[in-house]
């Protein structure tokens, strides 16, 4: 949910909105493919769509392994194996859902680390080329002029890295 956080107008709003709008990218596929899973004939294409959800939905992770859990622990009467404990983690309905977020994440990563501008040791390099306010640069060279000892706690070389609306 990076995209909605920029179309809020207050950061309140967008740390309101963005856990909602996750609960529901990942519950409600979750809740449809449970549905489906009760359906005597509707298994195997609750099972695509548990593929599927679990390919595309970075969301499903939980969701998705609770019903791969569900589905590999089911008696061999209602589809399952009636396999319990550990087994259950060598099943591909539960190691799909698992994998594919790790993917996801590490992707996601990759993109929002390459996409979302400066790195704080730029924003530090811009600041010290004068490209920032004189009341910001004062307190800059202030802060540098302080020593350890003469404050009871201090905190350096902290950058502000996003962008905030204005």
């Amino acid at each position: 949910c990076l995209w909605i956080a920029p179309k809020m107008n207050t950061v309140e709003g967008a740390t309101k909105t963005a856990p909602t709008l996750q609960m529901l990218a990942g519950g409600i596929p979750g809740i449809a493919i449970a549905v489906l899973l009760k359906i005597k004939d509707t298994k195997n294409v609750a099972l695509i769509l548990h593929a599927i959800c679990s390919v595309i939905n970075p969301f499903y992770v939980l969701p998705g392994t609770f019903l791969g859990l569900r589905f590999c622990d089911a008696a061999p009467e209602e589809g399952g194996d009636g396999r319990s404990a550990f087994g259950w983690f060598g099943e591909w309905p539960v190691l799909l859902p698992i994998a594919c977020t790790v993917l996801q994440t590490a992707v996601l990563s990759f993109m929002v680390v390459n996409v979302t501008g400066p790195k704080a040791a730029e924003c530090g390099t811009l600041m010290v080329a004068g490209n920032g306010d004189d009341d910001v640069a004062q307190e800059v060279d202030s802060v540098a002029k302080l020593s350890p000892e003469d404050a009871s706690f201090m905190y350096r070389n902290l950058r502000h890295a996003y962008q905030t609306p204005t």
